[in-house]
């Protein structure tokens, strides 16, 4: 069993990562929260395995590779922000997107691939989101109407990616394996 925690996920191409972190810049001045997510490490979750066993992992890679290989690849637009937990001290703060069918039918193939590999994965439904910061530690109450839209950003998602958390570090996750979706010209 690895000691890391491990999960498949949308990655975010790098104009993405920065027009998030650019639109976040002011926020931060004004809310306190415990940790704001390197823009390195912004992606959208689609399985979280945790601490896993090697061959279950090669098994999952294998299985994912084989659902995923004629996923298409498609456009997602970033939305607004908002938060996860207590509106007073919430637990995590989010950037959005919209919804997309094919995020949707990524997903559930990550996670139907997962689950026949062996993984006990969390049954929640899916709620598409990037986490920016973690954990309210605001003198005041948190006030949900700080937050503001996105604007207008619009990105390619081309690939998935397993990823490998390295507690202590920053950026934390680290690349495991790329997994292309089928870019149609």
């Amino acid at each position: 069993m690895t000691n890391s925690n491990y999960f498949y996920a949308l990655k975010l191409p790098n104009e993405a990562k920065y027009y998030i972190h650019e639109n976040l810049t002011e926020l931060k001045d004004k809310l306190t929260f415990n940790k704001w997510v390197h823009p390195e490490d912004f992606h959208i979750t689609l399985a979280f395995l945790g601490k896993v066993e090697e061959e279950k992992l090669k098994d999952s890679i294998q299985k994912v590779r084989n659902s995923c290989l004629e996923q298409p690849g498609f456009s997602l637009k970033l939305t607004e922000l908002g938060i996860f937990g207590p509106a007073a001290s919430p637990r995590i703060l989010w950037a959005g997107v919209q919804n997309e069918d094919r995020l949707y039918s990524l997903q559930k193939a990550v996670y139907i691939s997962c689950e026949e590999a062996g993984f006990l994965l969390d049954k929640k439904p899916f709620k598409p989101h990037i986490t920016v910061a973690r954990k309210y530690k605001g003198d005041n109450k948190f006030n949900p109407d700080s937050l503001s839209t996105l604007g207008e950003f619009t990105f390619t998602a081309d690939r998935f990616t397993l990823y490998k958390t390295n507690i202590g570090m920053s950026p934390s996750y680290e690349t495991i394996q790329d997994f292309n979706l089928n870019i149609m010209e």
